[in-house]
């Protein structure tokens, strides 16, 4: 499919999708709409259908633990 099929297709701008194509950098709505606009709705939906965290506290946590550097007693 060409960029302007997907553009006209999906309903986001040429200049977007070719923005996309160069630097990965996307909304997270025209990024729905190309997934849509080429089959991946149903995976775009179980992706977001499976939450990561169960709670914030679980997600503070989780992400505090990430800056642990390995070997060390540090805490933020």
């Amino acid at each position: 499919m060409s960029q302007k099929t997907l553009a006209e297709t999906s309903g986001v701008p040429l200049s977007t999708i070719q923005r996309f194509e160069h630097t990965g950098e996307i909304s997270l709505s025209g990024f729905a709409k190309i997934g849509r606009a080429l089959g991946y709705a149903k995976e775009l939906m179980e992706i977001m259908d499976k939450p990561k965290y169960q709670s914030l506290d679980d997600m503070v946590k989780i992400n505090k633990n990430k800056n642990r550097k390995r070997g060390t007693d540090e805490r933020d």
